[in-house]
């Protein structure tokens, strides 16, 4: 089966991906500045399929393992968007933390993780280089919920109502408050993959 797929999943207005990765600032970035800073080796071991208009698209290999590694990345409203695979490539980087700090020094920064199976969630925003707040929850037994970080002072939106809903609704909910977009333009993304 073809890992090629020219209609990105889109469910809801909102890219079907885990975790997001949203940047904003001057200049702003480039597909090449990040995935520099995203990933070893360098870029000429990424291939772009893009949507954009103006975008010639580049020609996939048919039969890649399902797992292969990729990231969708593109404009949303001022923000530039990196979204990982459903087999959370990016997220379970050992470096993450430091490649968020990377990120941070550079652009403004809002990471969210949105619930799988569970009721785990996470977002944190960096503003300057500095992180200003992050809340992660764990949900050791799918069904429950342990705050495990809580750093900085909670936004205007952060309400015990807000926290008794669901992590989906959380996460988009504190991003929206900060500027980030939840409904996502197809016609900017770009997808780039391990070969």
């Amino acid at each position: 089966m073809s890992e090629v797929n020219p209609d990105y999943p889109i469910i809801g207005g909102v890219l079907h991906a885990p975790y997001f990765v949203f940047l904003r600032g001057t200049p702003f970035p480039t597909d090449d500045e990040v995935l520099e800073l995203l990933f070893s080796p360098p870029r000429s071991w990424w291939r772009s399929v893009p949507r954009a208009p103006g975008h010639a698209r580049v020609p996939v290999p048919e039969n890649l393992p399902l797992g292969v590694e990729h990231v969708y990345v593109g404009e949303q409203a001022g923000w530039y968007m990196i979204a990982d695979d459903w087999h959370y490539h990016l997220w379970h980087r050992t470096d993450r933390k430091e490649l968020l700090q990377r990120l941070a020094a550079r652009w403004e920064l809002f990471a969210l993780v949105r619930p799988d199976v569970d009721e785990s969630y996470e977002f944190v925003h960096f503003v300057g280089g500095l992180r200003v707040r992050e809340r992660r929850v764990d949900s050791p037994h799918y069904t429950d919920r342990v705050v495990t970080i809580e750093h900085g002072r909670p936004l205007p939106c952060e309400t015990d109502d807000l926290y008794r809903q669901d992590g989906e609704a959380i996460v988009w909910t504190v991003a929206a408050a900060v500027g980030v977009p939840r409904v996502h333009d197809r016609a900017t993304l770009r997808r780039y993959r391990r070969l």
